[in-house]
C-alpha cells in the first residue's frame, strides 16, 4: 500500500475535524519551583477553545506505564493540537450545547497520532478544587 499524499491527508484531516461536534480546552502542564520536600509545584495554563470529539460510550482498560487503568472516555483532537501526557482537558460544549457543569479529564498515557487526527484516553478528574 502506498503512503497517503498531501492532498489525501489534508482531506482526511478536514473530514475528521468536520465530525468533531464538541468543544474543549487543553490545559498545559507546567512544573514550578520545588517545595521544602523536593516536590515541584504544579500548574496548568488554559489554551484556546478547540474542536474535539468526545466518546464516553464505554470504559475500557488501557496501559499507563506499567499499570492497567480504566479509561472513562476517548477524545479526538485536530492533528495540530499540542497536548502532552500531563495536560488536562475540559469539555465545555457537547454537540454545540454549553455544559454546566463542564467535564474535567486528565490524560492516560501519551496522545496517539493517526493520519487524520490525535486520540487520547481520558479519566475523569475528581479532585477539581485541589488543582
Amino acid at each position: 500500500m502506498l503512503p497517503f499524499n498531501t492532498d489525501e491527508l489534508t482531506r482526511m484531516q478536514a473530514a475528521q475535524q468536520a465530525g468533531m461536534m464538541d468543544t474543549c480546552i487543553v490545559s498545559t502542564f507546567a512544573a514550578g519551583e520545588t517545595d521544602p520536600y523536593g516536590e515541584p509545584s504544579q500548574s496548568w495554563t488554559d489554551g484556546a477553545a478547540t474542536r474535539c470529539g468526545l466518546n464516553m460510550a464505554t470504559q475500557r482498560e488501557v496501559m499507563d506505564g506499567t499499570q492497567v487503568v480504566l479509561a472513562d472516555a476517548v477524545l479526538r483532537l485536530p492533528i495540530a493540537t499540542v497536548i502532552g501526557a500531563r495536560d488536562r482537558v475540559t469539555v465545555t460544549h457537547r454537540f454545540g450545547v454549553a455544559l454546566n457543569p463542564v467535564l474535567n479529564y486528565e490524560l492516560i498515557g501519551e496522545p496517539m497520532r493517526g493520519a487524520s487526527g490525535l486520540r487520547v484516553n481520558l479519566r475523569t478528574r475528581t479532585n477539581i478544587a485541589g488543582g
